[in-house]
């Protein structure tokens, strides 16, 4: 966004409001001029002695300053660039023009007639002509007064301008001037003899009065500053010269002619007298700002500054460059300063060539260096300095203290080499690239190391990096790339990069493209992450999780054979009923006559008990198939008894007696049932063949849940073995460890990994009075979920 920056204009007599005082300057002059004319024009007609040499003596005076106010304001526009100076200046060197012609045709002044072939009309006519025209000048000065200074692109050059408008001033003086000589014949009788008017002398001006008027009206209304003010006050003369001498006279050499000849004077001086008092005093606050300025500069102490001779001693210094140097006023006032002593033996030389550049020059350009501080120490500075004159033997010397931005520059080389660590130990790389002349514009160190590149060689180019994406994937990323710059946005993406040595890595890159409000891309910065060893991990990770899945598989199937003779029971007794409820369908279908009732209950029966041996084989084989792992909402109780139905009989046979408390209105868990069935069927295995062991006392399994804390479902297997010693409750859990003499010590451990992978735990305590306690937590299901 361009501003436009301030014109000299807005600090000049056409901007500058005038003071009260100036005011009542311009006040006091109007009322003087209107009292005069008041005391005069009673006595207008008043003939006094012709003085021929007054008319040349007197416009030789307003030539000379209306032409020097001419000049002025040509200087201003030629500044400020305002049409409304322009056309004042025109104004007032039409009026000195036209003095020349009208002094060398006035009668008597060179000869009885005039001269330049001057008729009787002559010198009225241009009289008129220049009393129409100025006022018409000051009339357009305040109809243009408000336009800006604001030069456009098809506007002619400054010299032009100001040549062009000479000339045509020049012209139209020249042109009125052959028009009331030549012409005298054809112009309008004013003058019935050598000194009396006619009433169209009066009429004429009454038009120059009546433009006099409009002049002062519109220069009041857009009065702004100081020049608007007094031109008002020209205008006001203007308007009384000619009622003085035209209106209230009857002819020439009359009271009323010569008083209006000291309007015409007042008119001519006004502006000039203004304008050099104005200019003077300008030039004075403008040379007391700057002397303040400089004052105020070296007073605010932010620049360590001291005036020396090209010897080096110290003639005077301000506060900064003594609190900079820890010295103090008396060490200047003594001269026990000296630029030499202070320098360092190795700046001394550079100190040599900055005397010599200002002896040449009158000026050094800024230095870094070191100085001495007064304890010895040292302060890193920029000097610079210049002489008062370019001969002379005094200058200042400014001293700038770097300590803070040494500091900083070091702070921020730290912080590069921070990053720079912190990079190669994430393996992170970035890169910035020109989005306009697609060159990169930086690569860090990583990723030079990143992606194979010698930082020695320079910045590699675009096609030599893609070059280095792998094959099978570049496709795929530049269609990412592509349509991310026409979505705009940023994007992450993760690719492959093939090394000439043949060596693969994986790269997730992060990268952001900043547009210009136009849409054009401006700059993409990319962080480019090393993932080789990570994605190496994840493929790990996986292939263990496989492992674990195939060792839970064959856990299952383990524990399928040891329930095999169980198992084979529990198929076959719901086979045998089914059978014996079969044959006594027969036997009712064989009476007579058949008792069809009996029959359709005893089919009833058989189709029960099929399906019960069913859900048992169903069941059988959901716990030995390899299937993915599935998560459902189930209910954990029902769950639980259909463990209890698959074991029963092998707990039957060892005499062990198993109750349940399930607890009623149990939330559903979600998980893979037939996982956390294998958990089930692990403990309660394991409680069993703990208990076999135990000669006395009963054998008691108790299964239980409850939902112990809000968002948790607790389950316990309680047995009456012989418990595990306190210094193992661990180690139970560890791979391979086993107090069995026929087991590998991995069921446990795989039960840990089942609960662990559902977001519970599972752990052990001693039973009271004897025994273990197994027992394992699990989420429940939210119901939002």
């Amino acid at each position: 966004m361009n501003e436009r920056v301030p014109t000299g204009a807005e600090t000049s007599l056409l901007s500058l409001p005038p003071t009260h005082r100036q005011t009542r300057w311009a006040v006091a002059v109007a009322v003087c001029q209107v009292a005069a004319f008041a005391l005069v024009a009673p006595f207008a007609r008043t003939q006094l002695a012709e003085i021929n040499a007054f008319i040349p003596a007197f416009e030789g005076v307003i030539f000379v300053t209306d032409l020097v106010t001419s000049v002025l304001l040509f200087s201003q526009f030629a500044i400020y660039r305002l049409r409304a100076l322009l056309v004042l200046a025109c104004g007032y060197l039409f009026s000195a023009l036209m003095i020349i012609p009208h002094a060398l045709t006035f009668p008597g002044a060179f000869s009885p007639t005039g001269l330049l072939g001057a008729g009787l009309q002559t010198t009225a006519s241009l009289y008129w002509f220049w009393h129409l025209l100025f006022p018409m000048a000051l009339l357009g000065y305040g109809l243009l007064r408000d336009e800006k200074s604001d030069p456009g692109p098809a506007e002619p050059s400054l010299l032009a301008l100001v040549v062009g408008s000479v000339a045509l001033v020049l012209t139209l003086a020249c042109g009125l001037t052959l028009l009331a000589t030549a012409g005298n014949n054809y112009l309008p009788v004013l003058f019935a003899d050598r000194v009396g008017f006619t009433p169209e002398a009066r009429l004429a001006a009454a038009t120059t009065m009546l433009l006099s008027v409009s002049a002062v009206a519109v220069l009041w209304l857009r009065r702004r500053a100081l020049l608007d003010q007094w031109l008002i006050i020209v205008a006001l003369a203007v308007l009384l010269e000619m009622a003085l001498g035209s209106i209230f006279v009857s002819g020439r050499f009359s009271l009323g002619f010569y008083a209006g000849r000291l309007f015409s004077l007042l008119t001519s001086t006004i502006v000039l007298v203004v304008l050099l008092v104005e200019t003077m005093r300008f030039h004075a606050n403008v040379a007391r700002s700057k002397e303040r300025k400089i004052r105020r500069l070296v007073d605010a102490n932010i620049l360590g500054i001291c005036i020396s001779n090209l010897e080096g001693a110290i003639i005077e210094a301000n506060e900064a460059f003594l609190r900079m140097l820890q010295y103090s006023r008396e060490d200047v006032v003594l001269r026990r300063l000296h630029l030499t002593d202070l320098t360092p033996a190795e700046w001394r030389e550079q100190n040599e060539r900055s005397v010599a550049e200002l002896h040449s020059t009158g000026a050094f350009h800024p230095v870094e260096k070191e100085y001495f501080r007064k304890d010895g120490s040292r302060v890193p500075v920029l000097v610079g300095g210049a002489l008062f004159e370019k001969s002379g033997n005094e200058g200042v010397i400014f001293a700038l203290d770097l300590t803070e931005l040494k500091r900083a520059e070091e702070a921020l080389r730290r912080d590069e080499a921070w990053l720079a660590q912190a990079q190669r130990l994430s393996h992170t790389g970035t890169w910035v690239l020109d989005g306009t002349t697609k060159r990169f514009l930086y690569w860090s160190d990583e990723s030079y190391r990143i992606w194979g590149f010698d930082p020695l060689q320079g910045l590699p180019s675009r096609d030599d990096m893609w070059g280095r994406i792998h094959p099978d994937d570049r496709e795929r990323l530049w269609k990412e790339v592509q349509e991310a710059l026409r979505e705009q946005r940023d994007f992450v993406e993760e690719f492959r990069i093939l090394l000439p040595d043949g060596t693969v890595k994986y790269l997730e890159a992060n990268t952001h493209h900043e547009f210009s409000p136009p849409g054009v891309l401006l700059e993409v910065v990319c962080t480019n992450v090393d993932v080789t060893e990570r994605k190496r991990a994840q493929d790990e990770l996986e292939r263990l999780g496989q492992l674990e899945a195939d060792l839970a598989h064959i856990n299952r199937l383990s524990m399928m054979g040891e329930l095999a003779a169980s198992l084979s029971h529990e198929i076959l007794h719901p086979i045998a009923t089914a059978r014996n409820n079969a044959r006594a369908g027969m036997r009712f279908l064989e009476m007579s006559p058949p008792n069809l009732t009996e029959v359709r209950e005893a089919l009833g029966c058989v189709v029960r008990d099929a399906d019960r041996a069913k859900d048992i084989v169903g069941r059988i084989r959901s716990q030995i198939k390899r299937a993915p792992p599935r998560k459902e909402r189930f209910d954990l109780n029902e769950a639980i008894n259909e463990v209890i139905v698959m074991v029963r009989s092998a707990i039957a046979k060892d005499a062990i007696s198993v109750s349940t408390r399930l607890m009623d209105g149990l939330v559903p868990v979600q998980g893979d049932r037939v996982q956390l069935q294998q958990v089930l069927v692990n403990l309660i295995l394991n409680a069993v063949e703990a208990m076999s062991s135990v000669e006395e006392g009963t054998r008691a399994l108790t299964i239980r849940t409850e939902q112990n804390q809000p968002g948790g479902i607790l389950v316990a297997v309680h047995d009456s073995g012989p418990g595990i010693d306190p210094v193992n409750f661990d180690r139970v859990f560890e791979p391979f460890y086993t107090t069995k003499t026929s087991g590998v010590g991995m069921g446990l451990s795989i039960c840990q990994t089942i609960i662990n992978g559902h977001g519970g735990r599972l752990w052990m305590s001693a039973n009271e009075p004897r025994g273990a306690v197994f027992q394992f937590t699990l989420p429940v299901v939210q119901e939002n979920s």
